[in-house]
Order: structure tokens, then sequence, then C-alpha cells
């Protein structure tokens, strides 16, 4: 009780100071004159929004007959086509001859 009595008398003592405070007096701000009207501006802003789409759909369109073209490529890999110049020979190997490159670890332990 005794600390409810101490804020309500410091928050009084504020409202006194407050209240000893002039307020100023509220200015009237002057309007400001647009260039164009409003019907322009959204005029404006709906065509350049219909002009970009626009765009975007053309981009999307020739990007489309890009990749058509791109499917139509067959690659065909085999074993004499391969040259790729590496270090490592792999002889061809049929099943029969086939052996494990890591049966020689388990044969040590």
């Amino acid at each position: 009780m005794e600390d409810d009595k101490i804020l309500e008398s410091f928050f009084d003592g504020m409202k006194q100071a407050d209240a000893q405070r002039p307020v100023p007096p509220l200015e009237k701000p002057t309007p400001v004159r647009r260039l164009w009207s409003p019907s322009i501006r959204y005029s404006v802003a709906a065509a350049v929004t219909i002009l970009m789409v626009a765009a975007l759909y053309m981009v999307r369109q020739t990007g489309q007959k890009q990749t058509a073209q791109m499917r139509d490529v067959v690659i065909e890999v085999g074993r004499e086509s391969t040259k790729t110049g590496s270090l490592v020979d792999m002889p061809e190997q049929t099943l029969s001859e086939w052996t494990s490159p890591t049966s020689s670890l388990s044969e040590n332990f």
C-alpha cells in the first residue's frame, strides 16, 4: 500500500509539471500540388506492369523453344567412342574371368 502511495505521488508530480507546459500551436500543412492526376499515375503504373508481364512471357517462350531443340539431341556412349585419355586401362573381361579387386585383402587377414 505504501508503495502505491509513493507511485501516485510521483506521477501526480509529473502530471503537474506537464500541465504547466504550454501547448505549441498546430500548423496546418500546405497541400502539395501534384504534377499528374491520380488517374494518369494509375494508368502509367498499369501500362508498365503490362509491359513487364509481356516481356517476361516473351523471354519464357524463347527459353522453351531453345530447350525443345535441346531435347532432340541424342548422345550415344559406347566403348569405342570414349577416348578420354584416361591413365587407367580398363581391359574387357567376361564374367568368368572377373576377379574381385578386394579378394587379396581378405586373403591376407
